[in-house]
């Protein structure tokens, strides 16, 4: 009898109690969820999947974690010395960047925002304020950075996805364009969309028309759905639509 029990707390010990607190949870739903993802063109097509998860019950009480795939899209890094690579400019991340929009839209996603933002360096330039002081530019990354954004959402029988497309470009020629496909976790609703929000015309974003802008350019709504649901704190009125 002793020798029973010892092994069924062993088992406990390594195997976990289902639907004890502290406990993570997926369901198959949620791994289907994952291989939609992963099924989709943009990330199936893409040159290296940088993660993947499916959606995972944290605990009854902290929520849960929504299902992800990411993947790089392009990715051009001049200065190094296995694989060298010539520079990138603005004008051609970008273009690569309004591609993976284009593949998106042709895939049946719904585009809900785009931004475009131009160096620091650049903004204070253009700018009608004061000038920065000397020195004060320079030492920060986002001084020699262009980067592109794009949301989107779509559905699959029946279940909301979402998108964050995101391309950058640095002076020294480094560049890359990645995608962060989410999908709502089984405990969530299945369509965080219902309301079926506009989508901005394709060729009407910063991204898509031609020329890298000289400002920072905010267009459409723009609509996050949040890694991990979670019912502890808030966001305040000035951040962006959360799902």
């Amino acid at each position: 009898m002793r020798v029973v029990l010892a092994v069924l707390v062993c088992r406990l010990l390594l195997e976990g109690c289902p639907g004890l607190p502290g406990r993570e949870r997926v369901t198959d739903v949620d791994r289907m969820r994952l291989q939609v993802m992963l099924d989709e063109p943009i990330i199936r097509d893409g040159e290296r999947i940088l993660g993947q998860r499916p959606g995972t019950l944290l605990d009854p009480d902290l929520g849960w974690d929504r299902g992800y795939a990411a993947a790089t899209l392009f990715a051009a890094v001049p200065d190094r010395g296995d694989r060298p690579v010539s520079p990138v400019s603005p004008e051609e991340a970008e273009r690569r960047t309004a591609d993976a929009l284009g593949a998106l839209r042709a895939t049946g996603w719904t585009v809900l925002s785009a931004s475009c933002e131009v160096p620091r360096r650049d903004r204070i330039e253009a700018s009608t304020l004061p000038s920065a002081e000397p020195g004060e530019v320079g030492t920060d990354p986002a001084d020699d950075e262009w980067s592109w954004s794009a949301t989107a959402y779509k559905h699959v029988d029946g279940m909301s996805y979402w998108a964050r497309l995101a391309g950058r470009a640095v002076r020294t020629g480094l560049a890359g364009v990645s995608i962060r496909l989410r999908a709502p976790n089984v405990d969530d609703p299945a369509d965080l969309f219902t309301d079926r929000p506009p989508g901005l015309p394709a060729g009407s974003t910063c991204i898509e028309e031609p020329g890298v802008p000289p400002i920072d350019v905010e267009q459409g709504t723009l609509v996050e759905v949040e890694e991990r649901h979670s019912g502890f704190g808030g966001r305040s009125p000035n951040s962006p639509d959360q799902r």
